[in-house]
């Protein structure tokens, strides 16, 4: 890509207008007390505390994560951010079936009072438990698959005016038959909701101009993440590139763009796979997804176009029989007995 064509970029402006509470429209969740759930077991979350839950008339788990209130009485703002992604309904994007907020609930330790989100469950893990457990299996095909499927739920995301800013492998769930669904969006940012920017991303997934705060393109953010997701399925959990010890600077990305023979060359020497590891269709593609300059950076409908993107990809049939016949053999046995 010639990147002398490019149009000077215009600055991104986040508008600063304070946005009024979320409320939720599904009443058949939204009236329910916390004590009809079971929970099932807790899961390891981040910001928030997650919970595997049962429910009488679920037909099968669910997914609840917890907002406790602050010590001033408010409703915590990550609980205000993420319910608002209700409005996506996509194969590719993890469901939210409901929400409660400010609730007071006994427990043992007293009374819990806070709000809660519940949403689809994955059961296959995250894509970087994926890697780690399936790395034999991750051929061009299947993670192409995978490719096409955040794609696909990324475009739905910003038709909707949406853009998630921390596409990551943990942030990629797998459900029953390991179709791929994008998730967490307390950090995530809804055009025209009048809120503000606020999520940093994650270190080595995030493109530059999210480091630095200059950002012109939203969409274009996430874009280059979800390149660096590419490049890890490809190489079995390998960054392309690293941010420095302050986080500060991403290392290797110029000098790549300066002499992309190089990188490619060490990189196949660092993964022990030969020279042609990475096929000329490959390394087109990830080189128009890492642009430096955001306006330069690819976008969906242009990632649809290259000649990698438009090969074979595998069902979720398929999909789900490749991992069954390569499972070890007491992993089949604890199934068969499931």
């Amino acid at each position: 890509m010639d990147t002398s064509e490019c149009a000077e970029p215009k600055q991104f402006i986040i508008p600063s207008a304070s946005r009024a509470i979320f409320k939720s429209k599904i009443d058949s969740v939204k009236n329910n007390s916390l004590e009809e759930f079971k929970f099932l077991r807790r899961v390891k979350g981040g910001k928030s505390e997650i919970f595997v839950v049962a429910k009488t008339d679920f037909d099968r788990p669910a997914i609840m994560k917890l907002f406790p209130k602050s010590s001033l009485g408010l409703t915590s703002s990550l609980f205000h951010n993420e319910v608002k992604f209700e409005i996506f309904d996509h194969p590719n994007i993890i469901k939210q079936l409901g929400s409660k907020e400010d609730f007071v609930m006994e427990t043992e330790k007293g009374k819990y009072s806070g709000s809660y989100i519940l949403m689809e469950y994955a059961p296959q893990g995250d894509l970087a438990h994926f890697i780690k457990a399936h790395k034999n299996l991750l051929d061009d095909n299947l993670i192409r698959t995978f490719f096409h499927q955040i794609i696909d739920g990324l475009e739905h995301m910003h038709s909707k005016g949406a853009y998630h800013l921390d596409i990551k492998l943990h942030n990629l769930l797998l459900c029953d038959n390991y179709q791929l669904k994008i998730a967490d969006f307390d950090g995530s940012y809804l055009k025209g909701d009048g809120g503000y920017l606020t999520c940093r991303g994650t270190p080595n997934f995030r493109a530059p101009e999210l480091i630095h705060g200059n950002i012109k393109d939203l969409a274009a953010v996430d874009i280059y993440s979800v390149v660096i997701v590419l490049f890890a399925l490809k190489t079995g959990g390998m960054f392309p590139f690293i941010e420095n010890e302050n986080f500060h600077a991403i290392l290797g990305l110029e000098s790549f763009h300066e002499n992309p023979q190089y990188f490619w060359k060490k990189k196949c020497k660092q993964l022990r796979k030969p020279n042609d590891f990475f096929d000329d269709d490959f390394k087109e593609l990830f080189q128009a997804m890492t642009m430096i300059d955001p306006e330069c950076r690819v976008g969906i409908e242009g990632i649809r176009k290259f000649s990698w993107f438009k090969k074979e990809t595998l069902t979720q049939t398929q999909i789900s029989n490749l991992i069954k016949k390569n499972a070890n053999p007491l992993t089949r046995l604890k199934a068969s007995t499931a």
